[in-house]
């Protein structure tokens, strides 16, 4: 009983050292945020809500740039935002070979790990800043390539590039799905059209462009939907009622002048006065005394 016990420890011990040695790199788990984003080569807000992918292990000496990568997805596309700091980039007339030239690769596959990239549901999404088209190779870009939208912007540091990249109908994402993938910047840092260095995410990834393997990182088409921030514009406040105009003030009148009281005395001796004068009779309303 022991001895089988024994045994079957060990076998379990054997299958949990297998899995670790064929697990994916456990570190480099990174989750794209679930909505929509406009391939224009600007950074839309939907990425803040992602999580941000260095590109930036070499092994072939110092590099001149990196990268950081952040991704989305919708129910049809996956999108990628890469920002690069690059001091030189490959003038657009000396861009005759992709790889060569600064640019970003972009590995996924949607069939676990295998020995061959080209012939499954995977592919290597090659652009850069003045490519007139994309470069790569596996089953995956052979069938959807003519349907991928690329955009870069020039930057102050280097140059900007966004990528949509549509799942297929032979995949069916959904929330909490994880694929392996990986992601390298090819730097040409002199501008002379030959890539000097190749920083990836994670160390062991020069193959990625043919294997599918246990170096690969992971990605994880995450639940987390981005939510755009809607602002409601406040309704402007009330205006205050205008004041009343004062009342008019009521103005007295003044008084009329009273009529002139009508003159008898003064005016009718006056007037005697003159018809005497003038000789003409004057009959008063006086009685006259009779003579005895």
């Amino acid at each position: 009983m022991k001895k089988l016990f024994s045994i079957l420890l060990t076998v379990a011990l054997v299958a949990m050292l297998g899995a670790v040695v064929f697990a994916a790199n456990p570190d480099t788990k990174f989750k794209a945020v679930n909505g929509t984003a406009v391939v224009d080569g600007i950074k839309d807000e939907i990425y803040t809500a992602a999580d941000a992918i260095p590109v930036a292990v070499t092994e072939d000496g110092e590099m001149a740039g990196t990268a950081v990568v952040y991704a989305a997805w919708d129910d049809t596309n996956m999108y990628y935002f890469c920002e690069v700091t690059d001091p030189t980039v490959t003038p657009a007339d000396a861009c005759s070979s992709n790889y060569q030239s600064d640019s970003v690769e972009i590995y996924f596959s949607f069939e676990g790990y295998s020995d061959d990239i080209t012939t499954i549901n995977a592919g290597q999404y090659t652009i850069g800043p003045n490519f007139s088209a994309w470069a790569g190779r596996g089953g995956h870009w052979d069938n959807y390539v003519a349907d991928a939208k690329f955009a870069f912007v020039m930057t102050g540091k280097g140059w900007d590039i966004e990528m949509s990249i549509p799942f297929g109908s032979e995949y069916k994402v959904a929330a909490g799905n994880e694929v392996p993938f990986t992601v390298a910047f090819n730097d040409d840092a002199d501008g002379d059209a030959a890539r000097d260095y190749q920083p990836m995410i994670a160390t062991g990834q020069t193959s990625a462009w043919s294997v599918v393997d246990d170096n690969y990182n992971t990605l994880i088409f995450s639940d987390v939907k981005f939510e755009p921030v809607v602002e409601v514009e406040e309704a402007p406040a009330a205006e205050a009622p205008a004041a009343e105009a004062p009342a008019a003030e009521t103005v007295a009148e003044a008084p009329a002048a009273p009529a002139p009281a009508a003159q008898t005395g003064s005016s009718l001796l006056l007037f005697i006065a003159v018809a005497t004068a003038v000789g003409v009779p004057v009959i008063t309303t006086a009685a006259s005394k009779k003579r005895k």
